[in-house]
């Protein structure tokens, strides 16, 4: 298969050439790691070290070099021996994009090599040109993946196209509103189906009327805007200004406060009120963002949208055909029982308020459109994404933007099948770090139908026990038949070395048997099946080593080398916290008191 994609590039000499000069790299480096194993100190532990320094460098560069060759048809993933051809040897792994298209798994535990696995494919993704969303809940110390992201993104000229979104970081996090531009029904999908995610009838009961609630505010303020505006004039230009405020909080050093963004909406708002006091009344849905959803989320407020709908005229069939449906879901949230319609209510107005109040409430409603997916619709510039949810800090806070983010992707490309349109012509490839984390009831219809709609979804996480606990054993092995690719590093749970063990499946060997009987010798031979891997081989992988399954291929890895972060270059260091200055005080008031 190797000499087959070699044959296909132009450079297939150069190739062959770096394979051998790698393979070369990696025996000296293993080499000395085994020397280095068996001295403790000293000053011949220091020489090893600086070798093995200068070998990982220039395994690297070799690297690099070999990218610049392969990376516009394949993946490269380090060295591999393949398990049913091992008197092969070592040799470059290298996949076809379409072969890993279809949603990656990768599994194991901390501190393993996982996160330098999907560093080396992001970094292959932005020099390939592709726009990438990665979610790094844990972040780490000198922020590896941020600091890696942005090198990755600056070497590839692409650095105009890296984004940021971290709620606990207001003057550096991007501002969108994740619901600009999604239909009524799709607004109130997301809502409920992340309030309600279960399969139960439970959870589908109280699932569809939230879904009614919210159906009935949301095509109220559609009818009302429809009439009032039917030219869309006042539409387009809110969007102009809106975008002017993107920008000018861009180029403020991304940095948003109170006071600013005060001054800055009252412009929008002066206009909007000046059109409500003249002759005709202005009504935004267009515009709406979860903060206005949790405003109208009101019985009383439900009733006067009613009577406005009622007293306003339909302006052709199309809004009258609406205002009938408006007048049916209102209706059937009025005919609610007070025990549900309190309950469900109450559960919306918490589940908004999270969304509206607060760090994630002003990244997500201050501006009114957004920005992040309509970089996605843009094939001049791509999307490079790096999303900090931290959820040590506050954790609800953390899987609501999440789960937020990953709904409103199944809606932008579920209009792919809609239109048969593509979205970009760049494939999305998400990677989610901690993946058990992101994931949610309801992620699978993302799995289950992404990868032919133009994205790829890859999972980081240390166990497939994390994603049964996640989502149930049900749901998780439907989500797992999605996924056509598999890493396996070392693991601590034995019942998912098992799980694993039998997804490498069976091989036949050849094995002789010789009999001796009266001086004479007979020798017999029989197929014996036996697994590709044990629970113990996988025990013994080192870091950066791991197990990989894809189609008909069974292979062990020896991941690409990736450096740490180069402090010299490209080191961001965010600002402060509050509670981190407050801290910091108090240890510089102690220690001037012990006269440190």
């Amino acid at each position: 298969m190797l000499k087959k994609l070699f044959a296909s590039f132009k450079d297939k000499n150069t190739v062959g050439g770096l394979e051998k000069k790698i393979i070369k790299n990696h025996k000296d480096i293993t080499s000395i790691k085994n020397e280095l194993s068996k001295v403790k100190f000293g000053n011949k532990k220091s020489v090893l070290q600086e070798k093995l320094g200068k070998l990982s460098k220039e395994k690297e560069r070799l690297e690099d070099e070999l990218l610049k060759l392969i990376n516009k048809d394949c993946l490269y993933l380090g060295l591999s021996a393949d398990f049913d051809n091992l008197k092969n040897g070592l040799e470059l792994k290298l996949v076809k994009w379409e072969d890993v298209s279809n949603h990656c798994l990768v599994l194991g535990t901390t501190r393993v090599g996982k996160t330098k696995l999907m560093l080396n494919i992001i970094k292959q993704n932005i020099l390939r040109g592709d726009n990438i969303i990665v979610c790094d809940p844990k972040n780490g110390i000198d922020l590896e993946v941020f600091n890696k992201m942005i090198e990755f993104a600056d070497n590839a000229n692409r650095i105009d196209e890296f984004l940021y979104v971290n709620p606990f970081m207001p003057n550096a996090t991007e501002y969108f509103n994740p619901i600009f531009n999604m239909s009524d029904d799709e607004v109130a999908s997301l809502i409920s189906s992340i309030l309600y995610p279960g399969e139960d009838s439970d959870s589908k009961f109280y699932s569809g009327h939230a879904e009614t609630i919210l159906k009935a505010l949301l095509y109220a303020l559609s009818y009302l805007e429809m009439n009032t505006d039917p030219k869309k004039e006042l539409k387009t230009q809110i969007i102009k200004e809106q975008w002017h405020i993107y920008e000018m909080i861009k180029t403020k050093n991304l940095k948003i406060d109170e006071n600013n963004s005060k001054d800055v909406f009252d412009k929008i708002e002066t206009q909007i009120i000046n059109k409500e006091l003249g002759t005709i009344p202005i009504f935004n849905r267009s515009f709406l963002t979860f903060r206005d959803i949790l405003f109208y989320l009101d019985k009383e407020k439900i009733k006067l949208l009613k009577t406005s709908c009622e007293s306003i005229p339909p302006i052709d069939e199309k809004t009258a055909s609406l205002r009938s449906q408006v007048l049916i879901q209102i209706d059937k949230f009025l005919l609610l029982p007070d025990e549900f319609n309190s309950k469900i209510s109450l559960a919306l107005v918490n589940f908004l308020s999270s969304l509206s109040i607060g760090s994630l409430g002003d990244m997500l409603c201050t501006i009114k459109i957004n920005p992040i997916a309509a970089r996605l619709f843009n094939n001049e510039k791509g999307l490079i994404l790096l999303m900090h949810p931290v959820p040590m800090i506050a954790k609800k806070t953390s899987e609501h933007l999440v789960k937020v983010i990953l709904k409103s992707l199944e809606s932008i490309y579920g209009g792919v099948s809609l239109t048969g349109r593509a979205v970009n012509n760049r494939r999305l490839y998400i990677h989610l770090d901690e993946g058990e984390s992101a994931l949610y009831k309801g992620a699978e219809s993302i799995l289950n139908k992404g990868a032919g709609l133009g994205q790829t979804m890859l999972i980081y996480t240390q166990s497939d026990a994390d994603l049964s606990h996640k989502l149930g054993e049900t749901l998780a092995k439907v989500s797992k038949d999605s996924l056509n690719t598999t890493f396996i590093f070392k693991m601590n749970d034995v019942s998912s070395k098992e799980k694993v063990v039998e997804m490498f499946g069976q091989k036949y060997i050849m094995e002789s048997n010789v009999m001796y009987r009266e001086g004479a010798s007979a020798t017999s031979f029989s197929n014996t099946k036996k697994n590709y891997l044990t629970t113990s081989s996988i025990d013994k992988l080192g870091v950066g080593e791991c197990f990989f399954i894809n189609k008909d291929s069974k292979n062990k890895l020896f991941l690409p080398f990736i450096s740490g972060v180069d402090t010299e270059r490209c080191l961001v260091v965010t600002d402060l916290r509050d509670e981190e200055k407050i801290t910091k005080m108090l240890v510089d008031l102690e220690n001037r008191n012990l006269g440190v």
